[in-house]
């Protein structure tokens, strides 16, 4: 019988570089940015000695965007991911090379909310 172990892991032991990285004035200054492709609610989180400290951005006009391994941030990244490669396959190119507003508008198509041009969906 296998029995299930409780471990303390090591967040983030791996990041991507990729074109921009986000810094924590641009999280809680809710930077925009032309090639969204979601919106994510989270506050930035500072873990020091033990503890963890949450900052928020200014409510209500507040986006947090810090936390991609939050599974609703992954989710969304996941699909528009997957929209981007398909949308280069269809076109023989590679997903770099889509341009942004073809892909919002496809995750537009398949409900996503982007935050650009739409209305808040209810519950929100």
């Amino acid at each position: 019988m296998l029995k299930a172990l409780s471990r303390a892991g090591i967040r983030e032991t791996r990041r991507i570089v990729g074109g921009h990285m986000l810094s924590g004035d641009d999280v809680l200054g809710c930077a925009s940015f032309e090639d969204s492709i979601n919106v994510n609610g989270w506050p930035m989180e500072s873990h020091v000695a033990g503890d963890m400290i949450f900052k928020l951005p200014p409510i209500p006009e507040s986006r947090g965007q810090s936390a991609a391994l939050v599974s609703g941030a992954c989710f969304a990244m996941g699909e528009a991911a997957g929209t981007a490669a398909a949308l280069a396959l269809d076109g023989n190119a590679m997903p770099r090379d889509i341009a942004a507003e073809r892909l919002q508008e496809k995750l537009k198509q398949h409900g996503v909310f982007i935050g650009q041009g739409q209305r808040v969906p209810k519950g929100l």
